[in-house]
């Protein structure tokens, strides 16, 4: 029979949304990434200075309080989630058409001169 072991308890701590100040929240704000980055960074310098036995910020990375994150592929030029596994992200926007035809061209004459020789 399969069981499930619990193992790697921790504790996530995730700040409040932009907007919600505690006692009135205005919806449609955003942080940019370096202000949720700093924001959590702040955050976890106060926990690491009101509680104890926490190892050191540069003891360990695999205990104490430290910031993580998720990532996700996205289009650089229109912020799309990444749906593709090559450079091409099937043409979510007018550049990545752009940079997949230059990809296209640039190929297209490597195996020409190749028929060449």
């Amino acid at each position: 029979m399969k069981a499930t072991k619990r193992e790697n308890f921790r504790i996530e701590v995730t700040p409040r949304s932009a907007g919600d100040f505690g006692f009135a929240s205005v919806s449609g704000m955003q942080r940019s990434e370096a202000e949720a980055e700093r924001l959590c960074e702040d955050i976890a310098e106060q926990i690491r200075r009101h509680v104890d036995e926490l190892p050191s910020r540069h003891m360990s990375r695999q205990r104490g309080v430290y910031v993580m994150w998720d990532s996700k592929p996205i289009c650089s030029h229109c912020g799309s989630a990444w749906t593709e596994e090559g450079p091409y992200n099937g043409g979510c926007c007018d550049k990545d058409c752009e940079e997949e035809d230059a990809r296209q061209a640039a190929q297209g004459a490597v195996n020409g001169s190749e028929g060449r020789k």
